[in-house]
């Protein structure tokens, strides 16, 4: 995918970009566009697991009994560690590590919502398998 982008971008750009430079861009555009949407597949998967309705008492621990709940946006915190953490560099590079996060994710939401209908329909979890 990268080396088609990479014949387009230097076929756009008019001779300005040399086809390495094209090439380079188009792995960093792929990259990092996987990238954002590996962690908006993150935000979204951890907002399904971890919903109010997995866990009803999601809000009620707190450090102290006098202490007001305190209430951490789970999939927000979850999505922004792994965009800031100092692995995160391999995902704005040219590998390949950014798209295998996404389609993990996108997989692993797939896999739950599937597994989440086979539940709510009153089926048991073996006839899925």
């Amino acid at each position: 995918m990268p080396r088609r982008l990479g014949q387009l971008l230097g076929y756009l750009s008019g001779g300005w970009l040399c086809h390495q430079s094209a090439q380079m861009l188009a792995a960093w555009m792929v990259s990092n566009t996987c990238f954002i949407l590996a962690a908006l597949e993150l935000y979204e998967l951890t907002h399904i697991v971890f919903s109010r309705e997995a866990m009803p008492d999601a809000g009620a621990r707190t450090s102290h009994p006098s202490a007001p709940a305190a209430r951490i946006n789970l999939p927000l915190a979850s999505a922004l560690l792994f965009c800031f953490n100092p692995a995160s560099i391999f995902f704005s590079a040219g590998y390949s590590e950014s798209v295998f996060a996404w389609t993990t994710f996108t997989g692993l939401r797939l896999v739950h919502q599937a597994l989440q209908a086979q539940l709510s329909s009153g089926r048991s979890l073996y006839t899925f398998w």
